[in-house]
């Protein structure tokens, strides 16, 4: 008996190329919010930094999955959440769309171009629902 290997989708490639590069691209977008925004330490604390990093790793991995499904609308339902619990936790949404923003611009630099350009469209699409839900 043989097993057929399972296919990997060009869906499921971008998402993974995507997904190795998380920890590295959160840093790299929160260096450049903070590095933009020298007034976040003060208005986040000691702490807002780490927190920061942590909920671009978030929004990472849901970006990853809504790459591999090659579902924008996977990324835009959690961006609305995440704003909501953000918000909740005192997060200004602008700052929320600051780092969605700064993160469609990291993807170009630090990913191959095919990912990265199928990825900016799910960043974008999230951003064209933020900015209609909020105004």
């Amino acid at each position: 008996m043989t097993f057929a290997s399972p296919r990997v989708t060009p869906n499921e490639r971008l998402g993974h190329a995507l997904r190795v590069k998380i920890p590295k691209l959160a840093e790299a977008v929160v260096d450049e919010q903070y590095r933009r925004r020298p007034e976040l330490e003060a208005r986040y604390g000691p702490g807002g930094r780490a927190h920061c990093v942590k909920d671009t790793v978030h929004n990472l991995r849901f970006l990853a999955e809504s790459v591999a499904f090659g579902q924008p609308r996977i990324f835009c339902d959690y961006v609305e959440w995440a704003l909501r619990v953000m918000t909740h936790y005192g997060v200004a949404a602008e700052d929320v769309a600051e780092n969605l923003r700064l993160l469609a611009g990291t993807l170009e630099r630090h990913l191959p171009g095919d990912v990265a350009g199928v990825a900016r469209e799910h960043v974008e699409a999230a951003l064209a629902r933020l900015n209609a839900a909020t105004g």
